[in-house]
């Protein structure tokens, strides 16, 4: 047998190579260009969430990370080198009395201690959000970390089994080899890590750990250890020549009494007590979900660093009585889903036999026969990934020939594969069409999921009633000579005086108040304890799922208690001292400075969900891949398609064009187009980034009976209806287009007849179905200065922030000139989504 001077692993005698840190055995002792060394190997990662909510903060904190790193390492004279992530630093010889490992254990004290105030400093940030990993072994260099390039130096034994160690730790830990545990003479301070000890990787390394500490609360382990290092060599050439089979979500009903199936042709029986039975893993043929294998979850999507993901499971009814509840259950890397005692999102230690293979929910069906409907999520993170809905029949008995089936209808990944790309969500708020005409709403976030319904009339009425608000605050219309023309009610920097801003805020208020009024009929305590929640910026996720259409005015929902039988409001010091409001344009603070002061009857921005809050309504992707945090930008650079009307204001258009150049970042390309066959020929490009419509919106009448068609008047009163890119994508275009890089599509409409939720809604999906990134639009016709204005600031935002955050700053530019008509954009891609 022969011993690996590297790792200290057994070998074969014919081995050429370490089967453990693939250290080159065939010339007995490796070279060591380096010297005999210790190397630290860290990551201090932040998670795509809080890069989206705190990009400032996390830029400062990745620069401040390797600003300490390259100073504590000048400071024990030790070699940096920053590879991707990872920075690999590298101890050699003695200094000063200090060895090699003594210095490297002592860098790694300070580099965690650094982590853990300056996350601290940033306030509070969510759970997870930075995760600062370290593992350090200590052995002969074969490559020279000053000199050698990043493979040949990650290709060493001694800096990849650090690196293994790295990926091996938890949160605020660090994992040593027992070699440089011993050379550093820490065995006092470290402890032993049993359950790291068995993988074959690191068996040799006898791992101990250094807790010096979590990164304060903020910092608790969201994840499980990465345990799993990354396969290499034989390993990774064997799991890629035979790749596991696809995996499923699949749905049954048994019976309470004896936990037996019922088959997916039976009804269900009146009065009856059953279980929901849901797991992920190899198609089941009791599974009653009837487009399951346009589902599939190829293992090789899932990121085998995290070693799987924590799911929940969650479901509503109006129909069945069901609890409304989370039940977690787990993910792996490979194999079928389980469910266990462990905490969500901590390190499994439960014994495989004492996993469960199903989510069990128990409900019970109503004593009259009826069809039976049940809205089943799974959620990641926040995130609503995917929705199906489940329709029995319910019958006196159980009666072959009446089957119950599920129907996937909404999802945010097309394989449930590739979640770690999913930006966290603080709250989800699903809106499901019923087949009676009303919604159901369910709000899943930190607390206890809320559940209630809505009617078709009262989604209807207020998104009418915003709409209607939001149009008389800027837009007044005159008829003269049988023409009407629309003046702007802004003056010409589209600011208000403070006491017509104040008139504004308040009728806006009001109407923002009804809305939480009408959310709070529904379930008062529960969504009263969502407010403290709710307090600062977070990120809301809005999930249409099913056939649903209509949209709800979330943006304007005001949740500062109003008295309307008494309406003596008090400005809130922020409205009342305008200097202080103007100051708001350039700060975009999460929450108002005086929100502590926030009684009953005052009245403030940051009262509105969307000044506070980053608010996404993502459609459902489909098949078409996860929910994109990115917009691509081609090797040509990025292009800018402009679609516009030419029957708009010339002067206000001439200066717009011209200050969108500005807006975009350097090297641009702006397509214009005047015409409709100028926008054809330009949405024909397979890389686009951008794509904005300035032009006016309207609805016409097909066909008798018809519900109104929307479409898009470019250029000289021409039309583009969401059929006619359908078309294209059936005749003309190519089947990858927009497959690789794909726009995000800004629909500005100008002092029009107004394009209704329904219609956005569809050029929403239209646009998405032919795999445009996501749309911007307008929830109400927007006076053409106006609009300009805010596509202006949106794309100059865009250069540098999300786009939810550059929405939300756009709203406060906005409102800091007495302008409430942000308000009036919304977003329905990720709020995530940036330009890369």
């Amino acid at each position: 047998m022969r011993t690996c001077p590297v790792c200290g692993s057994g070998n074969p005698d014919d081995a050429d190579s370490c089967s453990s840190c693939g250290a080159d055995l065939s010339s007995g002792e490796p070279e060591a260009a380096g010297g005999e060394a210790t190397v630290v190997v860290a990551d201090l990662s932040v998670s795509s969430g809080v890069r989206a909510r705190y990009p400032g903060a996390a830029h400062r904190l990745g620069t401040s990370f390797e600003q300490v790193c390259r100073r504590e390492v000048e400071s024990h004279h030790g070699t940096f080198r920053q590879l991707g992530d990872q920075v690999v630093i590298a101890f050699r010889g003695e200094e000063e009395g200090w060895g090699h490992a003594a210095r490297a254990v002592d860098l790694a004290i300070r580099i965690q201690r650094w982590a853990t105030e300056a996350v601290q400093g940033l306030g509070t940030v969510p759970e997870g959000g930075f995760r600062l990993h370290v593992g350090m072994h200590s052995g002969p260099l074969g490559a020279d970390p000053e000199t050698a390039g990043p493979g040949d130096l990650l290709a060493d034994g001694t800096v990849a089994l650090a690196g293994r160690l790295e990926r091996a730790a938890r949160p605020g830990q660090v994992l040593l080899s027992s070699v440089s545990a011993r050379e550093a003479g820490a065995e006092d301070i470290t402890v032993p890590v049993e359950g790291l000890r068995r993988r074959r990787r690191l068996r040799p390394l006898e791992p101990v750990a250094l807790e010096v500490g979590r990164l304060g609360e903020a910092m608790r382990a969201a994840e499980p250890p990465g345990e799993r290092a990354e396969p290499t060599g034989e390993e990774a050439a064997f799991e890629e020549a035979v790749p596991a089979p696809p995996r499923f979500a699949n749905v049954a009903v048994a019976r309470a009494e004896d936990d037996t199936v019922v088959p997916a042709s039976s009804s269900l029986a009146t009065g009856r007590g059953y279980v929901l039975r849901l797991d992920i893993g190899e198609l089941s043929p009791e599974s009653v979900v009837e487009n399951a294998r346009e589902w599939p979850v190829p293992e090789h999507l899932l990121p085998r660093r995290e070693g799987g993901h924590w799911l929940d499971a969650l479901v509503v009814s109006d129909t069945l009585d069901v609890e409304t509840d989370r039940y977690p259950l787990f993910l792996p890397d490979r194999g079928s889903s389980w469910v266990c005692a462990c905490e969500p999102g901590f390190e499994h230690r439960c014994p495989e036999d004492e996993r469960e293979p199903y989510v069990r929910i128990a409900f019970r069906t109503l004593d009259e026969p009826g069809t039976a409907d049940m809205r089943i999520g799974l959620y990641h993170e926040g995130n609503l990934v995917q929705s199906q809905l489940l329709r029995a029949e319910v019958l006196e008995s159980e009666e072959d020939g009446h089957p119950h089936r599920s129907r996937i209808d909404y999802t945010l990944t097309a394989h449930l594969g590739d979640l770690a790309g999913l930006a966290p969500r603080s709250l989800n708020v699903l809106t499901n069409r019923n087949g009676d005409g009303t919604h159901r709403l369910v709000f899943n976030g930190r607390g206890r999921p809320v559940s209630f319904t809505l009617t078709e009339g009262q989604m209807g009425g207020a998104m009418k009633a915003a709409r209607a608000k939001l149009r008389e605050m800027h837009i007044r219309e005159r008829r003269s000579l049988g023409r009407t023309k629309y003046v702007n009610l802004y003056d010409g920097e589209n600011r208000k005086s403070p006491e017509r801003f104040l008139e504004d805020l308040t009728a806006l208020a009001e109407l923002g108040s009804l809305l939480w009024s009408m959310l709070l009929n529904q379930r008062l305590d529960d969504l009263l304890n969502r407010k403290d929640e709710l307090a600062t910026t977070v990120p809301i996720q809005v999930s249409r799922a099913g056939e649903t259409v209509f949209v709800f005015p979330w943006a304007l929902v005001y949740d500062i208690p109003l008295e309307r039988g008494d309406p003596r409001y008090t400005p809130c010091p922020l409205v009342a001292r305008w200097e202080e409001m103007a100051a708001l344009d350039g700060s975009w603070p999460d929450r108002c400075p005086h929100a502590e002061a926030h009684a009953t009857n005052v009245l403030c921005p940051f009262g509105f969900w969307g000044f506070r809050h980053v608010i996404e309504q993502p459609p459902s992707t489909g098949q078409r891949g996860t929910l994109a945090g990115a917009i691509t930008v081609s090797g040509d650079g990025l292009t800018f398609v402009l679609g516009r009307s030419l029957e708009l204001d010339p002067a206000l258009a001439t200066a717009h064009r011209e200050r969108l150049g500005a807006s975009l970042p350097d090297g641009a390309t702006i397509v214009d187009c005047g015409s409709r066959d100028a926008v054809a020929r330009a949405l024909a490009d397979p890389d686009l980034e951008l794509v904005y419509f300035y032009c006016h919106g309207r609805r016409e009448v097909l066909a008798e009976g018809m519900e109104p068609v929307p479409y898009l008047e470019i250029g000289q009163a021409e039309k583009l209806f969401p059929s006619d890119l359908q078309a294209w994508v059936q005749g003309e275009w190519p089947r990858d287009h927009w497959k690789v890089v794909a726009p995000l599509v800004f629909i500005n409409g100008c002092h029009t007849a107004e394009l209704t939720p329904e219609g956005l809604v569809n050029f929403v999906d239209t646009f998405c179905g032919v795999r445009a990134l996501g749309v911007v639009g307008t929830e109400v016709s927007v006076h053409q200065a106006v609009a300009g204005e805010v596509a202006e600031m949106f794309f100059e935002q865009l250069k540098a922030q999300p786009v939810g955050e550059a929405l939300r700053r756009v709203r406060l530019s906005m409102v800091a000139k007495g302008n409430m008509m942000g308000l009036a954009y919304t977003p329905f891609c990720s709020a995530a989504l940036h330009l890369s």
